[in-house]
């Protein structure tokens, strides 16, 4: 059934007054925001990475490093050699000490190949034969790539949190994350930045939603997203100054909050979180009055 809504309002600047006996039909929810505690923190994507290439470039670079020390051992005989009476030729030493810098050449090659593939960190356990990378040759753990949006950070937890995407339960329980480092490169297309953790063994393929908490814990509220207005781009809330008054206030949304990865709202520390009761849904509404100001 069609009706039509007649009240009516008064609107200056940023400040909205309805008369008390109209505000029940405009169907405004108004509420005060309670305080909480709030961990920063960030959330990515991840994928399991299959350890393969990595393995395969630990045992090449052990093949090189044989090889290498090899073509050490024999410059050092060549040497002594043409320093004795067997007058070892010029040309004999000269190739002697050729294959020996070409298998120093190659090792120093791999180690930077690796440096670039997978991080500082990443390529110095697969460079020092760690024990992160037995436990990823054994498959007792698993490696895992996390993507980052901006803004960059320095360094990233050292512990997170990750559920696999595919699960969607509140109550599904969380995969603990050990961070190992800065990943060499981010994928093409990637506007963040990307690490590496290491999870309990996981398939290599599959997709994890990560959530990186850290930082100082801070007061304030939460101003859900339902009660949010925007103008140029900049989000504000109708406070409730008094029972037919209404104030049009900006907050900060430097700290939003997602539930499977959808805003529900934005945390916005005690110095800056409204005063009074907000509107909760119905903001629209005032929002328009704002634009249409009829006295």
């Amino acid at each position: 059934m069609a009706f039509a809504l007649m009240i009516s309002v008064s609107a200056y600047g940023r400040n909205v007054t309805l008369p008390k006996a109209d505000i029940a039909h405009t169907g405004l929810s108004i509420a005060a925001l309670k305080p909480v505690r709030f961990m920063p923190r960030r959330h990515g994507y991840g994928v399991v990475v299959s350890p393969k290439k990595i393995i395969e470039a630990a045992g090449q670079l052990r093949l090189l490093e044989a090889a290498r020390h090899l073509a050490n051992s024999s410059l050092a005989r060549t040497r002594i050699l043409s320093a004795a009476p067997y007058h070892v030729s010029e040309a004999e030493l000269e190739k002697a000490e050729a294959l020996s810098d070409r298998a120093m050449a190659r090792v120093a090659m791999t180690k930077a190949s690796l440096r670039a593939d997978y991080g500082p960190v990443l390529a110095q356990a697969v460079i020092g034969n760690t024990r992160l990378l037995k436990n990823l040759e054994f498959a007792k753990i698993a490696l895992v790539e996390v993507s980052l949006p901006l803004p960059p950070i320095a360094q990233p937890p050292a512990i997170a949190q990750a559920r696999l995407a595919m699960v969607r339960a509140a109550n599904a329980g969380f995969i603990t994350l050990r961070r190992i480092g800065l990943a060499g490169a981010a994928p093409a297309g990637l506007i963040g930045q990307e690490f590496f953790y290491a999870a309990p063994y996981l398939q290599a393929g599959s997709t994890l939603m990560v959530r990186l908490v850290g930082g100082a814990a801070r007061r304030g509220v939460v101003v859900p997203a339902s009660a949010l207005v925007y103008l140029k781009g900049r989000a504000f809330v109708f406070e409730q100054t008094s029972p037919t008054s209404f104030k049009l206030d900006r907050i900060p949304t430097t700290a939003p909050e997602r539930s499977h990865h959808r805003l529900t709202g934005y945390f916005v520390p005690t110095d800056q979180a409204p005063r009074e009761p907000v509107v909760i849904h119905g903001a629209g509404f005032l929002l328009a009055i704002l634009g249409h100001p009829k006295g």
